[in-house]
């Protein structure tokens, strides 16, 4: 095993981009890159970022349930997908968390000899999975 295979980390940011979030999502942008900068600059990492924004489903929300932007080890690429998340629509408490979660998961391409970590930024408690998923 080499030593980059020792050190790669795959971070995925799983942010709540609903309306709910609108006081909130410029100080999460800044304490994600403030928390990746900090990581670069402390640490010998071969490190990968994905980010996901996740919202509601419909009817509350028609825009997107969820929408990811891939693993890149391109730090400023990565900060272009933070800097770009806005927050709007939602319209009940609980969001499509799970949905964030699972696409994380599913959709992005994790290295199999890295270090995988998700980071939850959100305000609100989920659905179930699924349209009408709080049943």
């Amino acid at each position: 095993m080499s030593t980059n295979e020792l050190n790669a980390l795959d971070l995925a940011f799983v942010v709540d981009t609903t309306g709910s979030m609108s006081g909130l999502i410029q100080t999460a942008k800044q304490q994600m890159i403030a928390m990746v900068d900090e990581l670069l600059k402390t640490r010998k990492v071969a490190m990968r970022l994905g980010v996901v924004e996740y919202r509601d489903h419909p009817p509350q929300d028609r825009s997107f349930v969820f929408r990811s932007y891939p693993f890149t080890s391109n730090w400023k690429e990565a900060q272009k997908a933070i800097n770009a998340l806005t927050a709007d629509g939602g319209g009940d408490g609980p969001e499509a968390v799970l949905d964030g979660v699972l696409a994380a998961c599913r959709e992005l391409q994790w290295r199999t000899f890295a270090r995988r970590l998700v980071v939850l930024v959100g305000d609100a408690p989920p659905h179930g999975t699924g349209a009408g998923g709080d049943g």
